[in-house]
């Protein structure tokens, strides 16, 4: 959990570089795209939430998808049955099933869910409806990310090691961009490195770290 001054201190020291300044608008956005890709690439405990804000009510298919995070990945979509314990709802497998459950009788937990969106925002909807009110939709996935939005702001990373791939990352980025691909290559196999020991060397290709640093023109 580092600070935006902190990371820069690491950066400069990696890119050999004392002047860039990653609190400078067009830098802070490539340091926040590149944070926001390591905490899409990668099961971080730290980005993990439940979200338990919507109930039930008998007879309705439509609910608010919470807004309360910016979620990248869900990984369970639960709902409470009538004694209280949760129960997994999945995504449908093809329109077919999804039109059949639309059609079926209430019961008390639905076969399927599926997103969508509206004028009004961000929905779901699901099938087919329950039977009962004031039952608890669970949501589980891996959130993005607040933004770094200047020198005090932290990072979410429970451990400094993942800081410290971080400023690799960025040197990286900084690197490539400036034309000098070897040394870059060299910064991002730092990074590489650090990720692995975290979450195990088939988890984490080099190729999903250069999508994140090279830049496509």
């Amino acid at each position: 959990m580092k600070s935006v001054s902190e990371l820069q201190t690491g950066f400069r020291w990696h890119n050999a570089e004392g002047s860039i300044t990653l609190t400078e608008t067009t830098n802070l956005e490539i340091a926040n795209q590149i944070y926001r890709g390591m905490g899409a690439l990668l099961p971080w405990p730290e980005l993990r939430r439940e979200d338990t804000s919507v109930t039930s009510t008998k007879g309705l298919g439509i609910y608010t998808w919470p807004g309360t995070v910016i979620w990248l990945d869900v990984t369970a979509f639960e709902m409470q049955n009538a004694a209280g314990e949760y129960r997994l709802v999945y995504p449908p497998p093809d329109e077919w099933e999804w039109s059949k459950a639309r059609n079926m009788p209430a019961q008390p937990v639905p076969d399927y869910y599926m997103r969508f969106a509206t004028a009004a925002g961000n929905r779901f909807e699901v099938a087919p409806v329950p039977n009962k009110s004031g039952k608890t939709f669970r949501i589980t996935g891996i959130v993005e990310p607040d933004a770094l939005e200047g020198a005090n702001s932290q990072t979410v990373f429970l451990q400094r090691a993942a800081d410290d791939a971080l400023e690799h990352m960025l040197a990286s980025a900084f690197y490539y961009r400036d034309g000098f691909a070897p040394r870059a290559e060299v910064e991002m196999n730092k990074a590489l490195t650090i990720f692995q020991q975290l979450f195990g060397k088939e988890r984490v290709p080099v190729e999903l770290l250069r999508g994140l640093v090279v830049r496509k023109e």
